[in-house]
């Protein structure tokens, strides 16, 4: 049964623009649902994009500072309807991240959508996850700069993007 919801799952990112998706991306997408289906949610939701995105190794989220757990209890505090289901969907939140997430891939150029792009989609959206990645002082500007320096570079660096908590360097 839950594979089943898994490849319900895949084809509505499909159908939502999830296309030309990289491999981490696409596990992006495995772990939101993962995590929706532990807090018995109906929907996966933004909120379900960012915390999995915080999972992913290497992620432009986790390399800005974003610690997991401090994003999960901030997260916890917005009212959020609990509905249970034996097949999860995308909810609007996490559509509308899929779908600006392949508007900001087209915008820089890019080929294939990665996570990076997928916090851009979710930092330009209305969610709750969108206000708390302001709240930490990722604005859609400030996460766009990361990207376009990101797309210069050949790798990370070592060291947090932002200095500490909600401070930008």
């Amino acid at each position: 049964m839950k594979l089943l919801s898994k490849w319900r799952l895949l084809r509505q990112c499909s159908a939502a623009g999830m296309i030309r998706y990289t491999k981490k991306a696409r596990a992006v997408a495995f772990y939101a649902y993962e995590q929706a289906n532990r807090e018995r949610s109906k929907e996966v939701s933004a909120e379900h994009l960012l915390v999995a995105l915080l999972r992913a190794d290497e992620s432009l989220a986790t390399r800005c500072g974003l610690i997991i757990e401090e994003v999960c209890r901030e997260l916890a505090k917005a009212p959020r309807e609990c509905r249970t289901a034996t097949s999860i969907v995308l909810s609007d939140s996490a559509k509308q991240a899929i779908l600006l997430a392949a508007e900001e891939r087209e915008r820089f150029g890019h080929n294939h959508t990665g996570t990076e792009h997928l916090l851009l989609g979710i930092s330009r959206g209305s969610s709750d996850a969108a206000k708390t990645l302001e709240n930490r002082g990722l604005t859609i500007n400030r996460v766009r700069d990361l990207v376009s320096h990101r797309s210069l570079a050949v790798e990370w660096k070592t060291e947090p993007v932002l200095t500490s908590i909600g401070q930008l360097p």
